[in-house]
């Protein structure tokens, strides 16, 4: 009876988490498609951790690469995109568990601003590993945790995002600038991942890649970049005036400092994707205003269930996918036929020249054609400005100089709507490719070029 007793406690504790997963398994599964360039390309960097390839130097990432380290970990077992989207889904139960220890039934309410409305902070990539770790900081802060353990999860942050991470270092500054000994601790404990880090750059010779694509590059990004919806710059600026307005009137809690710190995730970009998890870390105060308001937990709990489920619910109605995708490494992909049938023709153009020469391809799905090839990714995996390093453009230009004789796809839709609306997309590395080219086939999607050297 006893044995009983303890197995129903269990299922009555942990209970909550398997909703939690559940529900973020089948959000990833149904509400993604192919159009996520996101979510494709943090799988594909995870997935070249996998295959071993060498970052920075082999493929063009700018960011440290740590969420994409740990979730390379889970392909080893298998690569398909399923075990990416299940690590993602024990990466966001987990950040719930963080946020229950600290709000308990309330966190609840957590979930549903991450759902709200359309499930993007549950997107797997960097941004959302960034922010468990800053909820993880905000938890070690108010239990008071030691400071070589909060210094650690400091350099975590900077290895995860290193133009958002350095910013999480001040609110430390801030609040113990005349504690020299706590100071101290926490540098000592971010020292030494940033030590490790550096050390491992050195030893597989991407250092110099590393710091040019990372760190020169970022002047490249801020100058080429730059991406403002305008109901998205409002509705994110209330959420900044909001934010300063909780530093004002609770200026001992550290959590709003941290939270503020998060809002530079958005800059140069100002995105609904970046808006969603800011929007998701800023719900914390609301639960910490909560949490000294002299109102049910229970009534709360409810509430953010309930509200989840009708996002859910009407996600599942809206969503325009039609069955799975059904492909090697993408079998439990869902997609609309628009997408699948472009992504199909696209891989038909790859195969079609692949055994004929080296083929390039300027998509955001070119990924995924690597991917399903199960080939290794390389610098035209992100064909975006400011992912080439400093001075990147011209660097590109001279890579397709130097390796004459290659063919070079390129999607004519994003080259179109970047033409006329701007973005991000490398236009002006596509110019020269165009211009020094023969044209091999033409059509609305992508048009396919050979290059056999400058004309």
């Amino acid at each position: 009876m006893i044995k009983d007793n303890k197995i129903f406690k269990f299922i009555r504790e942990n209970i909550k988490y398997v909703f939690v997963f559940l529900v973020a398994l089948v959000a990833l599964t149904f509400f993604s498609n192919l159009n996520c360039y996101d979510a494709a390309w943090n799988y594909g960097f995870s997935y070249a951790f996998y295959k071993g390839e060498i970052p920075f130097k082999d493929f063009n990432m700018i960011t440290p690469g740590l969420y994409n380290f740990v979730m390379s970990l889970g392909l080893h077992i298998s690569h398909n995109n399923l075990m990416f989207l299940i690590e993602q889904s024990l990466l966001i139960t987990l950040t719930f568990s963080i946020v229950y220890k600290m709000y308990g039934k309330k966190s609840f309410l957590f979930l549903f601003f991450m759902a709200f409305p359309s499930f993007f902070a549950f997107t797997p990539t960097y941004n959302f590993f960034l922010m468990f770790l800053i909820i993880l900081l905000i938890y070690l802060e108010e239990e008071e945790k030691s400071d070589y353990l909060i210094g650690v999860v400091l350099a975590l942050c900077i290895l995860t995002k290193h133009t958002v991470g350095v910013f999480l270092i001040i609110p430390s500054f801030i609040f113990y600038f005349k504690d020299k000994s706590k100071l101290f601790k926490r540098f000592i404990g971010c020292l030494i991942p940033g030590v490790i880090y550096i050390v491992y750059l050195l030893i597989i010779g991407a250092f110099k890649y590393f710091f040019d694509l990372c760190v020169l590059g970022l002047f490249d990004f801020a100058s080429k970049n730059g991406e403002f919806v305008l109901v998205y710059v409002v509705l994110s600026f209330i959420l900044l005036a909001l934010n300063i307005l909780y530093i004002i009137f609770n200026k001992k809690d550290i959590m709003g400092y941290y939270i503020l710190c998060f809002f530079s995730v958005m800059i140069p970009i100002f995105t609904f994707y970046h808006f969603s998890v800011y929007l998701a870390l800023c719900s914390l105060m609301l639960l910490s205003i909560l949490k000294n308001k002299n109102i049910s937990d229970n009534y709360i709990g409810f509430l953010g269930i309930i509200l989840t489920l009708i996002t859910f619910s009407f996600n599942l109605i809206i969503v325009r996918g039609e069955y799975f995708f059904h492909v090697h490494n993408f079998d439990y992909l869902y997609s609309n036929k628009e997408s699948r049938d472009n992504f199909k023709r696209l891989n038909s153009l790859y195969l079609k020249y692949r055994d004929d020469s080296s083929v390039n391809i300027l998509s955001s799905k070119g990924v995924l054609i690597k991917i399903i090839n199960e080939e290794k990714l390389d610098y035209y995996m992100v064909p975006l400005n400011g992912n080439f390093g400093y001075n990147g453009t011209l660097k590109m230009i001279n890579k397709v100089r130097d390796n004459d004789k290659n063919y070079y796809i390129i999607d004519m839709k994003e080259y179109r709507r970047t033409k006329k609306y701007g973005g991000q997309f490398a236009v002006d590395l596509c110019d020269y490719i165009m211009k020094n080219s023969k044209v091999i086939e033409e059509n609305e999607d992508y048009n396919v070029y050979y290059y056999e050297g400058a004309v």
